[in-house]
């Protein structure tokens, strides 16, 4: 007989979502992760052990994502094997299963690098070398705070979004949504490098307006130097920030 998922075990999977690179390997990426988040809504889905056997093989292939946007897969796939256990019209078979689980790794692997990668990375650096310039808790406090609360926010609504809208979520979140976000956090980006600059050359700490002058042009030339040479920009612009904001503050 079908079940159907409880509350209580998709708030398993959410908690599970964190440890979702535990098992890690260069066989099936993440797919013990995935796995294991399943697993409190398998037991609840099917009464069958056979059946929950079965299930649980089907999400042990290969299996690689954004592991802050790994919760929309997972809340997708409880759906869906929801109504897999209950034969209803349009549940999707083993193949299709196959398919959803690869595209979803390359949607979410993609949206989430830029998002958070290349987005909310360097500007959640930017704004804690600002705050640091007030105080060192602050900085630390920042750096903790606008990285953690929007990144667990992320999982929780990947869980809820999943398991109401099945396959359907990738639409929902992949086309014009997804590059909005990602337009917005990269120019808020911008925005707050382009006020760590003055910031940092008036600060107290700093050696002196013409020092801090040079340094922030030395610092734009070596930046626009890095992202013609190397391919890992982000890191090269996560570098230079911490650079130039730990000598002006140092010296």
């Amino acid at each position: 007989m079908a079940g159907r998922a409880r509350r209580s075990s998709r708030f398993a999977a959410f908690m599970a979502s964190f440890a979702f690179q535990a098992g890690y390997s260069y066989d099936g990426f993440q797919n013990l992760g995935l796995a294991a988040a399943l697993l409190p809504a398998l037991n609840d889905i099917y009464d069958d052990p056979q059946e929950r056997n079965e299930a649980f093989r089907r999400h042990l292939e290969f299996f690689c994502a954004h592991p802050y946007l790994a919760t929309f897969a997972v809340g997708a796939l409880i759906k869906a094997e929801e109504d897999r256990a209950a034969s209803s019209p349009g549940a999707m078979g083993e193949a299709e299963l196959a398919r959803f689980k690869q595209v979803c790794g390359s949607v979410l692997g993609s949206l989430g690098d830029r998002f958070f990668w290349a987005g909310l990375r360097p500007f959640t650096a930017v704004v804690g070398l600002m705050a640091y310039l007030i105080s060192p808790l602050y900085g630390a406090l920042t750096l903790l705070l606008l990285y953690n609360v929007p990144h667990v926010l992320v999982r929780a609504e990947g869980m809820r979004m999943g398991y109401e809208l099945g396959p359907g979520v990738l639409p929902a979140i992949g086309g014009e949504p997804g590059a909005r976000a990602i337009l917005w956090v990269k120019r808020l980006g911008a925005v707050a490098l382009g006020m760590l600059a003055p910031l940092t050359i008036m600060h107290p700490l700093t050696p002196g307006l013409l020092e801090g002058t040079i340094l922030m042009a030395a610092a734009a030339a070596a930046g626009w130097w890095l992202l013609r040479r190397h391919r890992q920009r982000t890191l090269s612009l996560l570098i230079l920030i911490m650079l130039v904001g730990v000598y002006c503050l140092l010296t």
